[in-house]
């Protein structure tokens, strides 16, 4: 039992290791956009000199955000909405008919999800 914790404390420590290295990304791109343009090209993972928030207003106004956002639920609602139904009725299909064709499609699908191409 002993031995199990001591396990599961270096698992604990290990993993909170890796989220914090799979965090740098996130925080240089956060420092990034507060720097001004000459200090922002260096991809230093320091704090920038002065915090320039304004740059946060220019992609507000000049990026057309919200376009890319409408244009993004534009596609991506009906495409869940298409996906979830056509997976529904595959799904409904697969449980109740118990054929060769049927075996194949439950195989061919599990595999798809576990190695997708």
């Amino acid at each position: 039992m002993r031995k199990k914790k001591i396990q599961n404390r270096i698992l604990e420590v290990f993993l909170w290791f890796l989220g914090i290295i799979m965090m740098i990304p996130f925080a240089l791109v956060v420092l990034t956009s507060l720097k001004d343009s000459g200090s922002a090209g260096l991809f230093k993972l320091t704090l920038p000199e002065v915090f320039h928030f304004e740059n946060y207003k220019v992609v507000w106004e000049e990026g057309a955000i919200l376009q890319g956002f409408k244009n993004s639920v534009i596609i991506a609602v009906p495409t869940c909405v298409l996906t979830l139904c056509c997976s529904s009725l595959m799904s409904f299909y697969l449980a109740r008919v118990k054929t060769k064709f049927s075996k194949f499609m439950y195989i061919f699908i599990t595999m798809g999800m576990a190695a997708p191409l």
